[in-house]
């Protein structure tokens, strides 16, 4: 009777992938505004809004918020997102940094 001989090898592999995420916002161009607007990224919308990343997905999908796809990512445009940001997109930039831009 002959005997057979069984033999095992065991591989272990690793890999680290590092993601690190966008802080702050950008500047940049809203194509819904037709101005160049502060840009968040859809975590940081969520986070503002309460609501799940998911949701501002859904929003952008459904046309309720303006974005643009900038460094790699989705960005969201603040000014559709809060209203009350398009005041503020008319008055950019500030009368400080205009009247440092003089000095």
């Amino acid at each position: 009777m002959a005997t057979t001989r069984r033999t095992e090898i065991t591989i272990e592999t690793s890999r680290r992938l590092v993601v690190r995420p966008l802080r702050g916002s950008f500047r940049a161009w809203c194509g819904g505004c037709l101005a160049e607007v502060r840009m968040i990224t859809p975590n940081e919308a969520a986070a503002l809004m309460n609501v799940s990343s998911r949701m501002i997905y859904q929003w952008i999908e459904d046309g309720r918020l303006h974005f643009t796809e900038e460094v790699g990512t989705v960005l969201v445009c603040i000014v559709s997102l809060l209203p009350d940001e398009s005041e503020k997109v008319r008055q950019f930039p500030p009368k400080s940094v205009k009247e440092e831009r003089e000095k």
